[in-house]
C-alpha cells in the first residue's frame, strides 16, 4: 500500500524476522518493559514521520490460575501488553503534539478484552485496559492533534508466535496475514474519531 513499516520490538534486529518484512522495513530493536529501551528506540524513530501508531504489543503466558502465576509473571504481562506500550505512546504523543502532527492510533486488542476466559485473568484485564484506555483517550487526541483518529480491533485468537511454547492448539485460528489486510481496510477508510471492530 505504499508504507514503508517500521517493527520495534525485542527481537527486530533478528535475521529470521527479516523475511516476514518488506525490504523497506525499518527495524529498531526496542524493550517495552525496560524504560531506558523505549527512550532509545524514540531517540531513532525521530527521524521519521510516523502517520500510523501501532499498538500491537503482547505476551501471553498461557493458560495458569491466577494463584499460580508469579509476581514476576504478572510485571511482565502488564508491562508489555500494558505500561510498556503506553509509556511508548505518551513520548511519541507529546512528540506530535509539540510539531502539532495528527497520527492514528491502531490498538490491536483482543476478543478476551471483554470475554471470560478460565485462567488468563491478567492477560484479560491487560487487553480490556489496552481498550479502555483508547477508547478514553480518543476524543483527547482529536481535540490536541485535529485530524487524527483512533480504532481497536478485537480479534480472538490469531496464529502467531505469542502461542510458541504453549499447549495451545492454533488450528482454528485466524491468519494473521488476512487479519492484517483487514485491519489496513478498516484504517484506511476510518472517518470517524473512534471506531471498535470486532
Amino acid at each position: 500500500r505504499g508504507i514503508q513499516p517500521i517493527a520495534a520490538g525485542r527481537s527486530a534486529d533478528d535475521p529470521n524476522i527479516g523475511g516476514s518484512l518488506p525490504q523497506s522495513a525499518i527495524r529498531v530493536v526496542m524493550d517495552l518493559t525496560d524504560d531506558e529501551s523505549i527512550d532509545k528506540a524514540l531517540s531513532v524513530l525521530d527521524q521519521y514521520a510516523i502517520d500510523y501508531f501501532f499498538w500491537n504489543a503482547g505476551t501471553w503466558p498461557g493458560r495458569i490460575p491466577f494463584r499460580q502465576l508469579s509476581l514476576t509473571d504478572i510485571d511482565a504481562i502488564i508491562a508489555t501488553n500494558f505500561t510498556g506500550p503506553l509509556k511508548m505512546l505518551h513520548r511519541f504523543h507529546e512528540a506530535c503534539v509539540s510539531q502539532k502532527k495528527p497520527y492514528h492510533l491502531i490498538a490491536i486488542s483482543s476478543a478476551s478484552a471483554w470475554m471470560i476466559r478460565n485462567n488468563e485473568t491478567v492477560y484479560c484485564a491487560s487487553k480490556d485496559a489496552q481498550a479502555v484506555f483508547v477508547l478514553n483517550f480518543a476524543d483527547e487526541l482529536a481535540r490536541e492533534l485535529p485530524g487524527s483518529h483512533a480504532i481497536i480491533f478485537y480479534p480472538g485468537g490469531m496464529k502467531t508466535e505469542i502461542f510458541k511454547g504453549t499447549n495451545a492448539d492454533t488450528t482454528g485460528y485466524m491468519e494473521p496475514r488476512a487479519v492484517a489486510k483487514t485491519v489496513w481496510d478498516e484504517v484506511l477508510n476510518q472517518k470517524e474519531i473512534c471506531r471498535e471492530v470486532h
